[in-house]
């Protein structure tokens, strides 16, 4: 009998060779891109989702300051520049204005450093004019102490006359600075 001729052995998938199909290797290495661009995708929207995150966060906290300063700049406006010109007594008319000067000039540099930072320029030319018009405000004011405080006051009742007629245009114009910055803010 002659020997039987022989025969390769037969293929199984997993030797690297198919009938035109994927290896496992190959799926092997499939699997993995895909995973590595699904994390790339989940990075990049969290990062994404982070930076928005804090740009709101920063958007908030810039709408505070500005509501802040809406409060401070009507209390000056309604409050304390009426406290300074209704005081009479040089004690009492020193004390409101030492309070309305201090709250006067912190408000004008709140105003001045979120308008630096103001993401908007309605927004921020909004908080410069508001701080000008405080400063004016500021200015009138002192000029009322001073004449009314001066021992020589009685003789001096036209210019104070007229100093309190300014406060009250400055008064004014704080008014509108505070409603177009409310405005702004909105």
């Amino acid at each position: 009998p002659e020997p039987e001729p022989e025969q390769p052995p037969a293929q199984t998938p997993d030797d690297g060779e198919s009938d035109g199909g994927l290896t496992s290797n190959q799926w092997f290495a499939i699997i993995l891109i895909a995973l590595a661009g699904f994390a790339l995708i989940a990075g990049i929207v969290a990062s994404a989702s982070r930076r928005s995150d804090k740009q709101q966060a920063e958007r908030s906290a810039s709408r505070r300051s500005a509501g802040e300063i809406v409060g401070l700049s009507r209390w000056l406006a309604d409050q304390g520049s009426i406290d300074v010109l209704r005081s009479t007594d040089v004690q009492q008319l020193e004390l409101a204005w030492q309070t309305v000067r201090t709250r006067a000039v912190d408000l004008e540099n709140r105003c001045q450093a979120l308008a630096n930072s103001a993401e908007h320029a309605n927004l921020s030319d909004a908080l410069r004019t508001l701080s000008i018009s405080v400063a004016s405000l500021r200015g009138a004011l002192e000029t009322s102490v001073r004449l009314r405080k001066d021992p020589n006051a009685s003789e001096m009742e036209q210019l104070i006359a007229e100093s309190t007629t300014t406060v009250s245009q400055r008064r004014q114009e704080v008014q509108s600075a505070t409603d177009a910055l409310s405005y702004a803010v909105t």
